[in-house]
């Protein structure tokens, strides 16, 4: 079980395992799709209270036109079904760093090992970490892909702009539910011996491992060879430019429709603004990045001391890859044409949900099989 966290090469793991797939079966080894394609977030929103939905659950739902029980139920069958159609199997992966940022709560673990238990002998969960600033630097060009509106944010907490709909008094800070590894782990406690759990060095970490993708492969217990050829570049760092255009143009559309899916036309403009910008990235003063890096140093020591206890600490104290100061109040002025450019584009797209188009999408797929027959 690859929980993530998010930022650590998971992107290009999923990718990979997704590709090598039909190689791995016949080996043993099941990657199953019907937990989601690539990146196994049916098993996450599954496992999700039903009051908490997420943007990335509220899409799903809204697709399969199906209530949080009822999609529960149906992918607990799917993949019971899924795993006895292979029959000769020895090892199943499940792959999401949303397993790190969404599922909070005892009973939604609860519910992810109880989806699973039911096949297996025994479950690993793998684990990757980063130094927390450095996460929240990598993190937060995803954030404004997810519709945040919030330039000078990237210290803050920012959780709420990845969900659709929360239930009246559930509070997610980041702080407590995201960067603090040690009640990461502990989620996990309940269900698994500490010994089940591999923490991994992200690559950048001194000490860390030299390569994601062939550490997970290894502690997996995978044909290394399938991994050597793959070189992944997905989610690259977003430039700054592109980062600050992003923000001002999310502030005028909702990233999700009150149907729960994703406005199209805004990932298309978050699309065309990516690629408008090829400048350089995101940085940080580094008071801050130590300010934001020293919130959690006691939860730190707690994972260095469990499963690093030869280590001085988790992470690098070094911060010198930041400057001492950083100034982004040019941008207004100088990307001033390029906002308005694309907020004209945004204003111009659809302001609601077309309808239409989904319900005859949805016809065509219920009649086919059924022309097939008639056939």
């Amino acid at each position: 079980m690859h929980i993530g966290t998010e930022k650590t090469g998971t992107t290009a793991i999923q990718n990979r395992m997704r590709t090598a797939a039909p190689q791995l079966a016949l080996q043993g080894v099941l990657y199953p799709e019907v937990l989601g394609p690539g990146n196994h977030t049916h098993l996450v929103a599954a496992c999700m209270e039903d009051d908490v939905w997420d943007r990335v659950k509220a899409n799903i739902l809204a697709t399969h036109s199906l209530q949080p029980q009822a999609f529960r139920e149906r992918l607990r069958t799917e993949f019971a079904q899924a795993l006895q159609a292979v029959g000769n199997w020895h090892t199943v992966i499940a792959s999401s760093e949303l397993i790190h940022s969404r599922l909070l709560l005892p009973s939604e673990i609860g519910r992810l090992f109880g989806m699973v238990r039911p096949h297996v002998d025994e479950i690993e969960v793998v684990l990757f970490l980063r130094r927390q600033d450095r996460l929240a630097i990598s993190r937060f060009s995803t954030v404004l892909r997810d519709g945040f509106g919030e330039f000078d944010a990237v210290f803050d907490s920012v959780a709420p702009a990845n969900y659709f709909r929360l239930p009246p008094g559930r509070a997610i800070d980041d702080m407590v539910d995201y960067y603090d590894y040690r009640r990461l782990i502990e989620r996990f406690l309940p269900h698994l011996p500490v010994g089940k759990i591999k923490v991994v060095l992200y690559p950048e970490e001194e000490g860390g491992v030299s390569d994601s993708m062939s550490e997970f492969a290894r502690l997996a217990g995978l044909d290394s060879a399938l991994f050597e050829c793959a070189n992944d570049r997905t989610n690259l760092p977003m430039a700054v430019e592109a980062q600050y255009v992003m923000s001002e143009v999310n502030r005028l559309l909702p990233m999700s429709f009150p149907s729960g899916r994703r406005n199209r036309h805004l990932k298309k403009l978050h699309a065309q603004i990516e690629a408008r910008f090829r400048g350089t990235r995101r940085q940080a003063r580094r008071a801050d990045a130590e300010a934001f890096a020293a919130r959690f140093e006691a939860s730190n020591e707690w994972v260095r001391a469990t499963f690093f206890p030869e280590r001085p600490s988790l992470f690098s104290h070094r911060f010198s890859q930041y400057p001492v100061e950083v100034d982004y109040s040019h941008l207004r002025t100088e990307l001033a044409d390029e906002v308005r450019r694309f907020a004209r584009k945004a204003l111009d797209g659809p302001q609601t949900e077309a309808r239409l188009p989904g319900l005859l999408k949805r016809v065509r797929g219920w009649l086919k099989p059924r022309r097939l027959a008639a056939r």
